[in-house]
C-alpha cells in the first residue's frame, strides 16, 4: 500500500482505510508509463501498435459518424489549419481529432489505449511536427481522413488512415533514430 501511495495511485488514510485517487480511465495510462519506465516496451513498438489501432478507429468512425460527430470532427481540422506554423496549437488540434475519432468510433477500450500510447509518444510527437514542412504534410492527410469520415466511407478511411499512420510513422522513426531514443 506504501509504495502505491508513493506512486499516487493510492490515498492511505490511518485508520479508514486506502481509497483510490484516479479514476479507472487515467490508471491504464498511468500503468503503461510506469512499464515504461521500467524498459519494457518500447518506443517502435508503441508506434506499430499505434499504427493497426488509429486504422481500425478510423474504419469504425466512419461507420459510426453522426452529423454532430462529424461537425465535431471538422473543428478540430478547422482548428489544425488555423494552427499556420504554431506547432503547439497543431498538436492541440491533432490530439482533439484523434480523441474525437476515437470517441466517435464508439468502443471505450479502444479510446483509453489510443489515449494512452499518444500520452507515452507525445514529446516524439512535438519534435516531429518541429521539422519543417511536416504540419503542411500532416494536415493534408489529416484532411483527407476526415473527408472519408465525413462521406461516411469506411474502407475509404481505413485506406487513408493507413496512409497518415505510415507517413507518420516514417517521420517519427527519422525523428527517433536522430534523437537516440531506444530501438
Amino acid at each position: 500500500m506504501a509504495a502505491l501511495d508513493v506512486l499516487g495511485i493510492v490515498e492511505v488514510r490511518p485508520g479508514s482505510g486506502a481509497y483510490l485517487t484516479a479514476d479507472s480511465a487515467g490508471l491504464l495510462p498511468q500503468a503503461i508509463k510506469w512499464s515504461l519506465m521500467l524498459g519494457q516496451p518500447r518506443t517502435r513498438d508503441l508506434v506499430e501498435v499505434r499504427e493497426y489501432l488509429e486504422v481500425f478507429t478510423a474504419k469504425l468512425a466512419a461507420a459510426r459518424a453522426t452529423d454532430d460527430d462529424i461537425t465535431a470532427l471538422g473543428t478540430s481540422v478547422t482548428a489544425m489549419r488555423n494552427a499556420g506554423d504554431d506547432v503547439d496549437a497543431f498538436v492541440t488540434a491533432d490530439i482533439a481529432f484523434h480523441f474525437d475519432m476515437a470517441r466517435i468510433a464508439g468502443n471505450t477500450v479502444l479510446q483509453d489505449i489510443l489515449h494512452s500510447i499518444r500520452s507515452l509518444l507525445q514529446v516524439w510527437f512535438d519534435r516531429t511536427l518541429r521539422v519543417p514542412g511536416t504540419i503542411a504534410e500532416t494536415l493534408v492527410e489529416h484532411e483527407a481522413v476526415f473527408d472519408a469520415i465525413r462521406t461516411k466511407s469506411p474502407d475509404e478511411a481505413e485506406r487513408r488512415m493507413k496512409v497518415l499512420m505510415d507517413a507518420a510513422d516514417v517521420r517519427l522513426k527519422r525523428t527517433l533514430n536522430d534523437n537516440g531514443a531506444p530501438g
